[in-house]
């Protein structure tokens, strides 16, 4: 883990795609290293706009972005590696890749970090024994459910120790029961170190935990704090 105190900076970012209207309106946020956020607000908000440009999938059209001390908004393409191999993603979509069993995806980061093969058959199995899907590592994803291929994606993202953990709806696809045992295994993770921030429509499950929590609203972003009574009540920069 690295020793940066602001391990993610937003200062008055905006994004639109294309030449539509801007989806995200003067963002500004401060995140320090080892803190656990939640994001949460309406269908349509911008949340997943927002983690697209944590994880420098999408650069914003104005605004500053910077990641571990670096201002990564308008980074070229072979700048990026190095500082996405820092961070673990859980999208919507999985990101699955097809031809290979669940435990190979879950093996990709350590793969890419080099560790030994024993350690990697150890701590994947390990993990994904622990998310429930002990019986599935030779699952290739066409055989899995979206339940399934849910907590591979979160075992794949938390497997190598990110420096930043970016959740988008990682507890949309499983019962109560899982939700609760993904949440607790991110923050047996942040408890070594790592920043996460989850997105969630689940208020409920928000409630539950004793994290702060942003809200957007129509593309703008409200104070960090406890969920209740948090309604419009803006982030200044």
């Amino acid at each position: 883990m690295t020793a940066e105190t602001g391990i993610v900076q937003l200062e008055d970012v905006g994004l639109q795609y294309g030449s539509g209207p801007e989806v995200l309106h003067d963002v500004s946020l401060s995140l320090e290293t080892g803190s656990f956020h939640f994001l949460t607000g309406a269908s349509g908000a911008g949340k997943t706009s927002l983690l697209r440009l944590l994880y420098l999938a999408l650069r914003p059209t104005r605004g500053t972005v910077r990641l571990f001390d670096r201002d990564v908004s308008r980074l070229g393409r072979k700048q990026r590696p190095p500082l996405r191999r820092r961070i673990g993603v859980v999208s919507q979509e999985f990101g699955l890749i097809s031809h290979l069993t669940a435990a190979e995806n879950v093996a990709l980061p350590l793969r890419i970090a080099k560790a030994g093969a024993g350690e990697i058959r150890e701590n994947v199995t390990d993990l994904l024994r622990w998310v429930g899907l002990g019986r599935e590592l030779d699952e290739l994803p066409a055989a899995l459910s979206d339940g399934q291929k849910q907590r591979v994606a979160v075992a794949r993202a938390v497997i190598a120790s990110p420096d930043l953990l970016i959740a988008d709806e990682p507890t949309g696809n499983v019962d109560e029961n899982v939700a609760m045992r993904l949440i607790h295994l991110m923050e047996e993770l942040n408890k070594v170190g790592t920043t996460v921030v989850v997105a969630t429509h689940d208020e409920s499950l928000v409630g539950r935990f004793g994290h702060p929590a942003y809200v957007l609203d129509g593309g703008e972003l409200v104070r960090a704090g406890p969920l209740e009574g948090m309604r419009g009540e803006r982030v200044e920069a």
